[in-house]
């Protein structure tokens, strides 16, 4: 009489439940994505970024000389939060040489 109940405990448990049975030849469901945070675009259009590789150069060559100890900026969102574009788009800032058009462009489209 225990033979019978154990042989037929074994085939229950090894069914599983119904839920988690997948038939034979499918496969289960992929699961959903979760979505990313990507780049956040900038105002100007392209993703920060980019718009700061472009802006990098130009900044290091004609600000860090002078404005190296004083809180460079080092990232876009410095440069949004500083007056450095007022400065730029003056014709203030850089002193002594002004930036070429293409620079100044670049920096005040920022």
């Amino acid at each position: 009489m225990l033979k019978p109940i154990i042989l037929m405990t074994l085939f229950v448990w090894s069914c599983g439940t119904e839920s988690s049975k997948t038939p034979v030849g499918s496969n289960p469901p992929a699961p959903t994505p979760t979505p990313t945070a990507g780049p956040t675009p900038a105002p100007g259009g392209g993703d920060d970024a980019a718009l700061w590789a472009k802006a990098q150069p130009i900044v290091n060559k004609n600000c860090a000389g002078c404005h190296a100890s004083d809180g460079f900026i080092k990232s876009l969102a410095q440069w949004r939060a500083s007056k450095a574009k007022d400065e730029v788009t003056s014709g203030s800032m850089p002193p002594g040489k002004p930036l070429s058009p293409q620079d100044k462009a670049v920096l005040t489209s920022l």
